[in-house]
């Protein structure tokens, strides 16, 4: 500063011939620069007085605005004070500060939102959060509530007119019940007194039954006595009589010079084929004593007599006399057989020990049968040629021949399944395939003609299960 004032002292360079010129002017220049000098100094001096003054007072006024600058940036930072949201608000907040309009804004959302204006936005966030899933605002979840609601009070509408019908229903409904449990006691008291008569009656007339049936009893026992006792007399009669007929007859053609032998009518015995030996009356069924070994076969009918007299043969006529009952078999045993009624004379029922016959039937018939194809004996669902050998040996066991082709002898042809033919092979397939194929064709084409002749010559064609129920059975 020193240097700076005396640097503006004017007249310095004043020449030393000059001042010497001017003595007296050199007194009165001398004051005046002595005031000059004083007044530059004081001029100085305040200069410096006030630089340093408004030094420390920029100082200040740095600080201050470094505070408010910093104090401003927890509010708004200068980037911010532009945005068209930042802009808005100061717009809407007019003469109010941004800050007092945010937080009155916040107050009335939270008054609106949870009805406490001074809930802060943390504890409405937590509370919200059991509201609300993840990422759902607000309001998308209040309209959606609304939405439910209304979906519910519709519903809640529906539900209370279906509610109102049904209760209108249950109380139609109930006055119809109670009309008929009403009419339904009236008329339990009236079948009451109903059924108390009829006991009454049935107990009566139950009485009346008992006596009715026991004379009737009585008197069907005493009128069945005498029935047997007269027919016993009357087969003695009928015995006697058709041997007299019979030694008659006899001198009759040794008078006549005939043969005694070839006219001789068969002893009624030999007619008989077997015995009933049980009763089912219940099934309606009877067992006699034929089975798979008298070549018996499913559907065979008998007729049932009372004893070997009774098939004594018309004298006039020459014709049998009806049995007492016929019965078909159904059901084959090996030495015995079960029989279904299908015919019995009223008053006359079938008794163990009845005599069976039929006219065409003869155990000793061997039957002839010729097997071919593939067959399932052992049920395995896989038919083959070999076992054919097992079907032919169930036949001889049964009583009959395998025969070897078609001939007028033979009485049946058992079919099984055809032989599968493959697809005929190339000229270039080995001899042993040729071959192969050549005797499989020979076997279907043996199958076929089989088939033809035994329809040409009227021979019955059996399958494996029509074989089965000639037979009466399966084999083990």
């Amino acid at each position: 500063m020193r240097g700076a004032c005396s640097g503006m002292v004017p007249g310095n360079g004043v020449s030393k011939a000059r001042r010497s010129k001017s003595m007296a002017g050199r007194t009165s220049a001398g004051v005046g620069v002595g005031v000059a000098i004083t007044i530059l100094a004081v001029l100085c001096a305040a200069l410096f007085v006030l630089t340093m003054v408004f030094y420390s007072q920029k100082q200040a006024a740095d600080r201050e605005i470094a505070d408010l600058s910093e104090r401003n940036d927890a509010f708004i930072r200068d980037s911010e004070r532009e945005l068209p949201a930042v802009r808005d608000v100061v717009t809407k907040a007019g003469s109010k500060s941004a800050i007092r309009y945010l937080m009155d804004t916040q107050s009335e959302i939270m008054k609106i939102a949870s009805g406490r204006p001074d809930m802060s936005v943390e504890d409405f966030r937590a509370q919200s959060a059991q509201l609300v899933s993840q990422g759902e605002s607000l309001l998308g979840r209040i309209r959606s509530q609304n939405r439910e609601i209304s979906d519910l009070k519709v519903r809640l509408s529906d539900a209370e007119a279906a509610r109102a019908r049904a209760q209108q229903d249950a109380q139609a409904e109930a006055a119809r019940v109670q009309r008929i449990e009403d009419a339904s006691r009236d008329a339990n008291q009236k079948l009451l007194a109903d059924i108390g008569d009829y006991q009454r009656r049935i107990e009566q007339y139950r009485r009346e039954v008992d006596d009715l049936e026991g004379k009737m009893r009585e008197q069907l026992e005493r009128r069945t006595a005498e029935h047997e006792e007269r027919e016993r007399q009357l087969s003695l009669q009928i015995s006697e009589a058709n041997e007299k007929i019979l030694i008659l007859q006899d001198q009759l053609k040794r008078l006549r010079g005939e043969s005694d032998d070839a006219l001789r009518p068969k002893d009624e015995f030999a007619l008989v084929d077997g015995h009933i030996i049980e009763i089912r009356p219940i099934a309606g069924e009877v067992v006699i004593d034929l089975g798979r070994v008298d070549h018996v076969v499913l559907g065979q009918t008998f007729s049932v007599y009372r004893d070997s007299a009774a098939l004594s043969p018309d004298l006039e006529t020459g014709e049998y006399a009806e049995g007492k009952a016929v019965i078909e078999v159904v059901d084959i045993d090996t030495d015995t057989s079960r029989a279904r009624i299908v015919r019995e004379s009223r008053g006359n029922p079938i008794v163990r020990g009845d005599v069976i016959a039929n006219p065409v039937y003869d155990p000793n018939k061997v039957y002839r049968f010729l097997v071919y194809g593939n067959f399932d004996v052992n049920r395995d669902g896989l038919a083959s040629k070999e076992e054919a050998v097992d079907l032919e040996a169930f036949i001889r066991d049964w009583g009959g021949v395998i025969e070897d082709d078609l001939s007028g002898g033979l009485d049946f042809l058992v079919l099984g399944q055809k032989p599968v033919l493959p697809p005929q092979p190339g000229p270039g397939a080995p001899i042993e395939v040729l071959q192969e194929y050549v005797r499989l064709q020979g076997i279907v084409k043996r199958y076929d003609d089989l088939f033809e002749r035994a329809i040409a010559t009227s021979i019955p064609v059996l399958n494996e299960n029509r074989l089965y129920t000639l037979l009466g059975a399966l084999p083990d």
